[in-house]
């Protein structure tokens, strides 16, 4: 393993994920699956409706009891192949009757069931695409995020100048090429492990089981977002009440900009302009969170960059209001990158939010959320009048407004310490609630030897949890690496630093910090 210290914090993540080209391209295939319907080039969109309201709210409660069939799942669960890639196809076969839709104008029923599996299929592939990217932790999976949107907006400005028949042949096949990129990312990153790990790799959900080993060498679930339980269980709690009502009225806030621009198309510029409106918004909001993961990385700066969302959506919300081809695009652009920053904080749920089994219970909770607020505003379309349409929108600003304010005042940023230098992802070790000023001691003596000795990365990992006394079962619990991988580096960082047991390390760390003390 190379020494990944002095590499940039984007570069590690990229790094972290062994053929992260391929996920980025797969899942940005996913991310635009679930937005081609809303692609105005190759038809007139049209969001409402009674039947696409039914529709919406049918699959939201099938993705509720799928997600409480996924909880009460115990063991990690591998999903075949085949199953995927079914539900690319089912998804992609669904994507051709929605984008045809006035073929399918005599037959509501044909047009609803595609509907519901289209809903249906958003949660699902997204759902199996979060499982194989999870192990890799947050910072990596919003990496993947960031380049996956980039690829997203690039796809979108071809596919604005392709003839339509083309068009519609891409799009509808985005759900199945997306599936099939998913089984060879997974396969992929199986042969890059470590051949000492190899063996007892399961599919996604390793964290599920944590005496099993990982894809790659990182600790699992990463908690180095997540408020200790008992540091912050107010905030805790106030965090994921906001998170799901946040989630909610955003939607619903999306849902009313967006038919905004609906009566504009007309099949030629203006349609073009709202589809790279959405293209250059989809890349500046990829560019934004690749931003997030190089400098502004910690959960103080993402519940804050949570919190200036809200002048952005409502920036958005006001623009929409001068209803003409001038003010289109500028607020497509800020609307998308928004939509792509709330994208983020729902792909991060299970590091901000701690949870037992299953791990991603998080993420389809605040999935559900996002959801639900569809749901909602495709209703308020449909049933209610553009006033009371207009006042929802109101109502759910305010909410925004007063779960910001929340956040920014409660304990769910204020009631815990940030991470202290050196203190890595993975589960919190018994003693995570020393002293500080003794951790700050031990990590900065670990930190001295690791430049002393030059350890990897994951060595000096390994050297904090050895100089805290733990054992090789211990560490390899901890880290979510099998026994025999945490051996291998015992035995390299005691040839390295020329010792021959545990406690010549505990006497190399206290040596280094009575040295530190006295300089």
């Amino acid at each position: 393993m190379t020494d990944e210290r002095g590499s940039s914090p984007l570069a590690l993540a990229i790094r972290e994920v062994p053929g992260i080209a391929i996920a980025s391209i797969g899942f940005g295939c996913a991310l635009l699956a679930i937005e081609g319907d809303r692609l105005s080039t190759i038809r007139t969109v049209n969001i409402s409706g009674e039947y696409h309201a039914v529709a919406s709210l049918v699959s939201f409660l099938l993705l509720i009891m799928l997600a409480l069939a996924y909880r009460k799942l115990d063991a990690p669960t591998h999903v075949p192949a085949a199953i995927v890639i079914g539900a690319g196809a089912l998804m992609t076969a669904s994507m051709f009757v929605v984008l045809q839709q006035s073929v399918w104008e005599d037959n509501p029923i044909v047009s609803s069931i595609a509907r519901i599996v289209f809903g249906l299929g958003e949660g699902v592939i997204l759902f199996l695409w979060m499982k194989a990217l999870f192990p890799y932790g947050a910072r990596a999976c919003a990496a993947v995020l960031g380049l996956g949107t980039i690829v997203v907006a690039a796809m979108n400005s071809l596919i604005a100048f392709l003839k339509v028949d083309a068009a519609y042949g891409t799009v509808s096949l985005l759900p199945i090429v997306s599936m099939v990129l998913l089984c060879y990312f997974r396969e992929y990153a199986r042969s890059r492990a470590p051949r000492s790990d190899r063996d007892d790799i399961p599919s996604e959900d390793a964290c599920a089981s944590p005496e099993r080993s990982m894809v790659a060498g990182i600790g699992c679930p990463d908690r180095s977002l997540i408020v200790p339980s008992d540091q912050a269980p107010r905030g805790r709690r106030v965090f994921v009440v906001t998170m799901m009502l946040s989630l909610a009225c955003y939607a619903v806030v999306f849902g009313h900009i967006h038919y905004q621009w609906i009566p504009l198309q007309d099949g030629g510029t203006v349609s073009l302009i709202i589809q790279l409106g959405t293209a250059v918004g989809t890349a500046c909001g990829g560019a934004a969170i690749l931003v997030l993961v190089q400098y502004f990385w910690n959960r103080r700066s993402l519940e804050l960059y949570k919190v200036f969302l809200i002048p952005t959506v409502l920036l958005a919300l006001w623009l929409s209001s001068f209803v003409n081809e001038t003010w289109i695009f500028l607020y497509l652009v800020l609307l998308n990158i928004t939509q792509k920053l709330v994208f983020l904080f729902i792909m991060l749920a299970p590091f901000l939010i701690e949870s037992k089994r299953p791990y991603l219970m998080p993420w389809c909770v605040a999935f559900l959320s996002f959801t639900a607020g569809k749901a909602a505003s495709s209703l308020l379309l449909e049933h209610m009048s553009p006033d009371v349409f207009v006042s929802s929108s109101v109502i759910a600003l305010v909410v925004l407004f007063v779960c910001g304010a929340i956040t920014s005042l409660s304990g769910s940023i204020t009631d815990y310490h940030t991470p202290i230098r050196g203190q890595w992802p993975g589960p919190d070790t018994p003693d995570v609630h020393d002293a500080l000023p003794h951790a700050n001691k031990l990590q900065n003596a670990c930190h001295a030897l690791t430049d002393q000795y030059q350890l990897t990365g994951r060595e000096e990992e390994i050297l904090v949890l050895l100089a805290r006394g733990r054992t090789a079962q211990h560490i390899a619990d901890t880290l979510v690496i099998t026994q025999s991988t945490a051996k291998t580096h015992l035995r390299n960082i005691y040839a390295k630093m020329d010792v021959h047991n545990q406690q010549e390390i505990l006497n190399l760390v206290e040596q280094t910090i009575d040295e530190q003390k006295k300089a």
